[in-house]
Parts: C-alpha cells; sequence; structure tokens
C-alpha cells in the first residue's frame, strides 16, 4: 500500500522511516510526556535539525523544508518543558545561596525544615550540625557525650554576648520574663503568708535583671528539645530564632568553607553564584529567543547543572525524577550519533560533505 506525500508516492515503511527522523528514538507515541523525554528530544533532535540544515538532501525540497519545520516544532516543544522544570532550580539554588544576605540564606534553610522536622523545632537539630561541621570538620568533634547540649550552650553564649544581633532570641527573652513576672504577681497576690509574699517580692524584683542564660536555667536542660519547649511555650514560632542562629553562628562558617572550595571550573562560591545569575537571567528569557539562542541556552544551562553537582538534586527533587546525572552523562556522550546518522541517511541526507553555500 501507498500513500502520497508531496507528490511522490511513499510506501508505509518509508512514511514511517520520514515520520521517525523528527519523533525522537525513545519516543513511541508521538508525545513529549515527562522531563526525561524532553531532555532526550533535545539532544537528539537538535543533532538531527543542524545536520538537516547543513547536509544534501536527495529528494524533494518540500520534503526537506517539511522535516525541519516538523524537528522544530517538536524541539520548539521540548526547549519550552525543559526550561519550564530547570528555571525553578536554578531560582532555588540562588535562594539557598544568597552569599550577601545571611538573613535571606538562613530563611531559605529553613523552609523546607519546616515540614521535615517532626518535632516542630524548624530544623534546630539540623542548625546545630551544620554549625558543627563548619566549626569543627566533619569527621571529628572536639566534644564527647550530649554533644548537642554543648554546641546549644556554645551557640548561646554567643548570642548572649550580642543579643542586638538576635532580635528574635531577645524578644523571646522578654516574652519569657513577662509571663515569668505575671505568674509571680498571681502568686503574691494569693499568698498568705509574709514570709513567702517577701520572697516572692524579691523573685518580681529580679525578674528584670534576668538574661538569656537565666531564662535557659528554667528549661532544665539546654538541650535542642528543651530549649525549642521553651520557646513554642513563650514565644510560639520557633524559625525565626533558629533562623538568627544559621544567620550569626552558621553562615559565617559556611561562606568561609565554600569560599575556599573550587569547582572542576576552578571557581569559588562566589563566582559560581555569578554564574549561575546569569544563566538564571538568560532562562527567564528564552520563550523570547529563536530557536538556536534558546537551545543554546538550555545547553548552558544543562552543563551547568551536569557540573553542579549540588544542583542534581535540586532539579531531581522539582522533576520527580532520579538518575539524573547518569542521564546527562549518557545523552551527552555522543553514543547515540551513529543510530541518528543511519536515520537521516534513510530518509535522504547525505551526511558525506555539508552544504556549500554561495552568497
Amino acid at each position: 500500500m501507498t500513500i502520497f506525500a508531496e507528490g511522490r508516492k511513499m510506501n508505509w515503511y518509508q512514511f514511517v522511516k520520514l515520520s521517525q527522523i523528527w519523533n525522537p528514538s525513545y519516543d513511541y507515541d508521538g508525545e513529549i510526556n515527562d522531563f526525561r523525554d524532553a531532555l532526550a528530544t533535545i539532544y537528539e533532535l537538535e543533532y538531527k535539525w543542524s545536520m538537516a540544515k547543513t547536509r544534501l538532501f536527495n529528494g524533494h525540497p518540500k520534503r526537506n523544508s517539511n522535516i525541519i519545520r516538523h524537528m522544530e516544532q517538536k524541539l520548539w516543544q521540548a526547549v519550552l518543558l525543559v526550561q519550564q522544570y530547570i528555571l525553578p532550580t536554578f531560582e532555588q539554588w540562588l535562594g539557598e545561596h544568597t552569599i550577601l544576605n545571611p538573613q535571606e540564606w538562613a530563611i531559605a534553610r529553613t523552609r523546607d525544615a519546616e515540614d521535615d522536622d517532626e518535632n516542630g523545632n524548624c530544623g534546630l537539630s539540623h542548625a546545630l550540625y551544620e554549625y558543627v561541621r563548619y566549626k569543627y570538620g566533619p569527621f571529628g568533634l572536639p566534644i564527647t557525650g550530649n554533644y548537642e547540649s554543648r554546641i546549644m550552650s556554645e551557640v548561646l553564649s554567643s548570642a548572649a554576648k550580642n543579643m542586638a544581633a538576635y532580635p528574635a532570641m531577645s524578644q523571646f527573652v522578654e516574652t519569657f520574663k513577662d509571663n515569668l513576672r505575671l505568674d509571680y504577681e498571681n502568686e503574691f497576690e494569693a499568698e498568705q503568708d509574709p514570709q513567702t509574699k517577701q520572697e516572692l517580692q524579691e523573685q518580681l524584683q529580679n525578674v528584670e535583671n534576668l538574661g538569656l542564660y537565666d531564662v535557659i536555667d528554667y528549661a532544665g536542660d539546654n538541650d535542642p528539645d528543651s530549649f525549642a519547649n521553651l520557646v513554642r511555650s513563650n514565644y510560639g514560632d520557633m524559625c525565626p530564632i533558629v533562623q538568627e542562629i544559621l544567620a550569626n553562628n552558621v553562615f559565617p562558617l559556611w561562606f568561609q568553607y565554600w569560599k575556599k572550595q573550587t569547582n572542576e571550573q576552578g571557581n569559588n562560591i562566589v563566582a559560581t553564584r555569578k554564574n549561575i545569575e546569569k544563566v538564571t537571567e538568560q532562562l527567564r528569557y528564552v520563550p523570547a529567543m529563536d530557536l538556536s539562542r534558546a537551545i543554546m541556552t538550555i545547553n548552558v544551562a544543562l552543563n551547568t547543572i551536569h557540573q553542579g553537582g549540588s544542583m542534581i538534586g535540586y532539579l531531581e527533587d522539582d522533576t520527580g525524577e532520579s538518575g539524573l546525572q547518569k542521564l546527562l552523562d549518557d545523552l551527552s556522550s555522543g553514543k547515540n550519533v551513529p543510530k541518528w546518522n543511519k536515520q537521516l541517511k534513510e530518509v535522504g541526507y547525505d551526511l558525506s560533505q555539508p552544504v556549500v553555500k554561495f552568497e
């Protein structure tokens, strides 16, 4: 059986081969169903599209134009889908690596912790872990026993020396003192014994002089859970206090550590952030670009993710996909080029030499 295409007869085998050239090899239903499909489409059709535009076609010019048009339509579909996925990944990475604003960095750090922390402590234990990691190194702590209590004491001691940098912590202390003062006043009014009333009066007068460490003593212990319970019962929201610990105690250590580290390109976190800012800005304008520039922008972004290490994790979380590092390795290896060349030849492209165009 034959069908007509652009004035020439084609059998079903030839027609299927022709349609396969713009439907990527992995694709059996003609649709780009997910992020992995879109990635594979870009790598495959970018190559085929480039070859179709630069190699002789042994067939009707209108058929060649039709092939190129179908490739471009499919490429745009894949490019826009990938852009929709990876732009939020870049924006999230920037939000969590706000190296010039410790407060924003800390807020981003606690955003996910609110959902992940079963104790409702807004990631306090993880903040202390990061403090230990960047101050003392990940493989050996200079402390034994209940190290969380010891580290909690170290952090609170730092806060007590500079409460102006911890406004939420300061407000917690003041709220605790207000609650304690109210308790003493109620006890004083209800007490009948003169000596006990005198003791309560003295305690009431001492409330004003209480500092952070005096307040912590009422928790009975300075382990993270006890501290968090005291904060929640007197202040409410634990996150602003964790954010202050992150911004004042963890961020300076984190930044100094990563400033000394370099990636495969020899860039530290400052240079890496500048590069990712540039790529992110370009990604926002992909829908307004021509196809060649849009593909180039996506490729730069994918290469940044591929070499960025931690960015792969962000992307897997955003897409729900796993094994993306291996997928990018496979797609960029060029191992499928012989198969793609075979498909191009089957529909009429001469790959032996490029077309020479005269102006």
